[in-house]
């Protein structure tokens, strides 16, 4: 290889930007609805090869707070606004995949419903 091309990183896998080099994946992380947006923490909760499985992983993180509520007698609404204002609201982040179409909040308020049938 030219002198010129190995310094400046062309022809190796060093030029390549990093998230080329990286597998395509999901993140699932998840915020404290309670916390303000400037004060918000990213809380990790892991990794996933496809949008199918991180989409079950956030949707179950919301079900199981509502469920949690549900059966501690609250009603659907309660648990809803609960939820918004003291759950865990997760979000996916793609690295190197397409993005994954998924609104939390829409999810729980048309989940809730259907989840105090089951309470």
């Amino acid at each position: 290889m030219h002198a010129a091309t190995a310094e400046a990183g062309i022809g190796t896998l060093s030029a390549l930007p990093l998230y080329l080099s990286l597998p395509a994946m999901y993140l699932l992380e998840s915020y404290d609805a309670s916390d303000d947006p400037d004060d918000r923490f990213m809380a990790k909760h892991g990794q996933f090869a496809t949008a199918a499985q991180v989409l079950a992983a956030a949707k179950a993180m919301i079900e199981e707070r509502l469920l949690l509520a549900l059966a501690g007698g609250m009603s659907a609404a309660d648990a809803l606004a609960d939820w918004r204002e003291s759950g865990d609201v997760p979000v996916i982040v793609p690295r190197g995949s397409p993005p994954v179409d998924f609104d939390p909040f829409g999810f729980a308020q048309a989940r809730v419903n259907e989840l105090k049938k089951r309470a």
